[in-house]
């Protein structure tokens, strides 16, 4: 077994519904709606400044890159009932997409 599949299994685990992951719905900008298993963080490392100088951090969605490889600005997650915006992508690495999201969706910059 390579280095990779181990990777890949272990985000396996870590993307178990029974576990830690929770089923969301993503919908891509040409309206096509698909279910993925993701972790959903309330509070993310990424910090917002706001005109009145205070900072609020805000939601993000881990999912598989190959349950949701296109994840892109604009796509709406939609977890627990709640739409989220994204509104900022990173690609951690080959595995995983960390996605940024705004419960409104007016840009936040």
């Amino acid at each position: 077994m390579t280095f990779k599949d181990n990777v890949l299994e272990d985000l396996d685990i870590f993307l178990n519904l029974d576990d830690f992951a929770e089923t969301v719905n993503y919908t891509d900008s040409s309206g096509v709606s698909k279910e993925a298993p993701a972790i959903f963080l309330t509070k993310t490392d990424l910090l917002l400044e706001n005109m009145n100088g205070t900072e609020s951090s805000i939601p993000a969605v881990l999912v598989k890159k190959r349950d949701l490889p296109d994840v892109r600005n604009g796509d709406v997650f939609t977890i627990n009932g709640t739409i989220y915006t994204v509104i900022q992508t990173e690609y951690k690495n080959d595995f995983i997409i960390k996605a940024y999201l705004s419960k409104d969706d007016r840009p936040l910059f």
